[in-house]
């Protein structure tokens, strides 16, 4: 069976802040995958399907203890990326669609979150 993806996705390792669209609680993930209308992270904490949260690009100031997360590298578009790739913005909203447990190590575990993005913003 093959990818039923419609979208074309940009495949990159990119490390940014994660919250609850209300949250003060920021916590890093690494995006793996992106379309024009969705993304695909790493996370240590377990979000749960219809929960609205903000992404945001962690600068080289930030003070996030990346040591405890999943963060990644931040972001660089290469000339030879796909189109898709240019979409990437330092703010997004988005809904959480998805959430699967995929490490089995019970003291660190280890989710991948599908999200529907609702907004890209700079």
């Amino acid at each position: 069976m093959g990818d039923r993806r419609t979208k074309q996705r940009c495949v990159k390792d990119v490390g940014m802040g994660c919250a609850l669209l209300n949250g003060n609680v920021e916590r890093p993930v690494t995006i793996r995958n992106f379309s024009e209308s969705g993304l695909f992270f790493e996370t240590a904490v377990k979000m749960m399907p219809g929960t609205y949260i903000v992404l945001r690009s962690i600068g080289a100031n930030d003070s996030m203890d990346t040591t405890t997360g999943t963060a990644g590298p931040q972001y660089a578009l290469d000339d030879d990326d796909p189109d898709v790739c240019s979409l990437f913005r330092s703010h997004t909203v988005a809904k959480v669609q998805r959430c699967e447990r995929f490490s089995e190590h019970s003291d660190s575990p280890r989710y991948g979150v599908a999200a529907e993005i609702q907004r890209w913003t700079y």
